[in-house]
């Protein structure tokens, strides 16, 4: 079945196989994984760490390759976005601290919203 399907589109093509009772029979999820984003590839890829399997779904299987790194920046271009915001963000927080010293003084907090 899913040798005729684009890899981008099996988590759909399973689940519309598997779960057409409206009970989730199967979990999917798909994407590329690095070590410690997700237990179970941990485990199962990596070898390390490990994980209680859940009763409602007692099989987990792992397809694909383990990689070095992405074929294409294309691949994770979204995540080097998210990492790039998080190190600005950051920076800047850090910018503030040293630069805007902060004092509060505790006369006129008193005053404030004494109904």
């Amino acid at each position: 079945m899913l040798k005729k399907v684009p890899e981008k589109e099996w988590a759909d093509q399973l689940r519309q196989t598997f779960n057409t009772s409206g009970t989730e029979k199967i979990q999917v999820e798909q994407g590329i994984f690095a070590d410690g984003d997700n237990k179970y590839i941990d485990k199962l890829v990596f070898k390390k760490g490990g994980f209680e399997p859940v009763m409602s779904y007692p099989f987990t299987i792992v397809v694909g390759e383990k990689m070095k790194g992405p074929d294409d920046y294309r691949e994770v271009i979204e995540q080097v976005r998210k990492d790039y915001r998080s190190y600005l963000d950051t920076c800047w927080a850090r910018e503030l601290r040293e630069f805007g010293k902060v004092e509060i003084n505790q006369e006129v907090l008193k005053t404030v919203n004494n109904n």
